[in-house]
């Protein structure tokens, strides 16, 4: 949360995610204001696929065109799967001994 930069209270989305991140992770961004990079939120949960922008209209389409039938959930996780990109190494696990996870 860039708030947290300057020395305010994580606020609005913060107060409801940060809670929820496994372990203590959401304390150690909260107090240490340290930004999530996309490898990041993947490795602590907050997001689920990382997309290129590139392949966003891509994406649209896949989705627009995807038959939902009985099971919409894992229809949009097939087609996310598809076009996932590699987020490479968090730099938060380096840090993943000081915070319990």
């Amino acid at each position: 949360m860039p708030e947290t930069g300057i020395g305010l209270f994580p606020d609005v989305g913060g107060g409801y995610f940060l809670p929820r991140c496994p372990g203590e992770t959401g304390t150690y961004l909260g107090l240490v204001g340290a930004r999530l990079k996309a490898a990041d939120a993947l490795y602590v949960g907050a997001a689920t696929h990382l997309v290129e922008s590139a392949g966003v209209e891509e994406l649209v389409a896949a989705l627009a065109g995807a038959d939902f039938g009985q099971n919409p959930h894992g229809a949009v996780n097939r087609v996310l799967a598809q076009r996932q990109a590699a987020s490479g190494d968090p730099p938060l696990k380096q840090h993943r001994a000081t915070i319990f996870f």
